[in-house]
């Protein structure tokens, strides 16, 4: 493994034409592109939540029930943001 080169993780996704693989920052991109279900940031993605309010994201990624989706990308959102920060 060469120096300085981030190691690629992938994932199988099923997608209308079939399964693909994505990679964890293609996953994490699209997890920031998802639409965040507190009223408050209603028109906001994930993301967007993020930089405005990252305690919205926590609560999405541990308490929000509706959607399971949401709550997984909001998860991967924390997980990735944790990581950021103790590097």
């Amino acid at each position: 493994m060469r120096r300085g080169k981030k190691k690629l993780w992938y994932v199988d996704l099923l997608t209308e034409t079939g399964w693909r693989k994505i990679t964890e920052e293609q996953r994490l991109e699209q997890a920031f592109q998802k639409p965040c279900p507190i009223k408050k940031y209603s028109g906001k993605t994930l993301g967007e939540v993020l930089a405005m309010d990252p305690n919205a994201i926590a609560w999405v990624a541990n308490k929000y029930k509706d959607n399971q989706e949401l709550s997984d990308a909001a998860r991967l959102i924390c997980e990735h943001a944790m990581q950021q920060a103790s590097v």
